[in-house]
């Protein structure tokens, strides 16, 4: 008997371990970062390649990030390719950019997440990269020359002109002064947004049928930024991931919650910024993960009410 219990745990250890997820090893992974030139002038466009070396055949799932100062103007960014490497392959995006503002700049050291399972991650940091932007002018030229100064010219108005400005002054004037005594309506009440009826109807616009993924993560994106916006105070528009996150922390959510929101943020800016398409099932799962990161979201702000303080209504 105990030799037969002995092989039935044999056989469901082995199917266990067949059966896990492909573990995520720091040192079969190797993530560059380069661009074809790093001084450009003004309008110049140059090419920013990340590249992940990784082992080949390999399921687990990639997320980038890529910060881009916003200076900088996305060209052109074509979808990623892979290609074989020896007993590897390497995942290769490349995305043209260009500026229109001389200065130095630094592009900050783009990431990749390496997910295997949501306890075996590993994120690969690339470097920091400075981009000189010069001028198209010669050294030797401070402006542009060969501008004449401007002439001053003594304009020669009608006095009958001058007459009919005056009397639609007056007229102007007569009738602010009308407004300001009317007595002022009181505003309509504004009802407050729906958010998730928002994010609910961004799944209803057919936008995935018609392949539009850019407006769709975007929509999605901003909406989630508002409703961040509305609960919490937090300023999240015309702001990076990051700094919204930072805000969130200091707000005192919890950490894993920003982990959360920062999460689809990145891989909204992804499609956004560096075209990255996602499949139809992906798009679907992540308008479920908004509506339920909004929700959990709510849920952590709401008043804790400690039950004496209930009193109970009278008999």
């Amino acid at each position: 008997m105990w030799c037969i219990v002995k092989n039935l745990l044999a056989i469901v250890m082995l199917v266990a371990t067949n059966l896990s997820p492909p573990a995520v090893a720091a040192d079969k992974y190797r993530f560059v970062c380069s661009v074809d030139r790093d001084s450009v002038t003004v309008g110049d466009r140059f090419v920013m390649k990340l590249e992940l070396h990784r082992p080949a055949g390999d399921a687990t799932e990639l997320i980038p990030d890529l910060q881009l100062p916003e200076v900088f103007q996305v060209i052109e960014s074509p979808p990623a390719t892979v290609v074989r490497d020896g007993e590897g392959e390497v995942v290769a995006n490349t995305i043209e950019l260009a500026s229109f503002r001389t200065g130095t700049y630094t592009i900050p050291a783009p990431t990749v997440l390496v997910v295997g399972t949501a306890s075996d991650t590993l994120e690969l940091r690339g470097t920091p990269i400075r981009i000189q932007v010069a001028s198209v002018l010669p050294d030797n030229v401070k402006g542009i020359s060969g501008i004449r100064p401007p002439v001053e010219v003594e304009a020669l108005t009608p006095s009958w002109v001058r007459w009919a400005l005056a009397v639609i002054a007056a007229l102007v004037l007569l009738l602010v002064v009308m407004l300001l005594r009317r007595r002022p309506q009181a505003a309509e009440p504004v009802s407050p947004t729906d958010w998730f009826e928002e994010i609910r109807r961004v799944g209803r616009a057919g936008l995935l049928d018609s392949g539009d993924f850019l407006t769709y993560y975007t929509s999605l994106s901003e909406t989630l930024r508002r409703f961040i916006e509305d609960r919490t105070g937090v300023e999240a528009m015309e702001r990076t991931t990051d700094e919204v996150g930072n805000d969130l922390v200091g707000a005192g959510l919890q950490s894993g919650r920003v982990a959360d929101i920062k999460g689809f943020l990145s891989e909204a800016d992804l499609v956004k910024f560096a075209k990255f398409t996602p499949d139809s099932d992906r798009a679907k799962e992540d308008l479920q993960r908004v509506l339920d990161t909004m929700g959990a979201l709510d849920g952590d702000l709401k008043p804790v009410i400690d039950p004496e303080d209930v009193k109970e209504p009278p008999s």
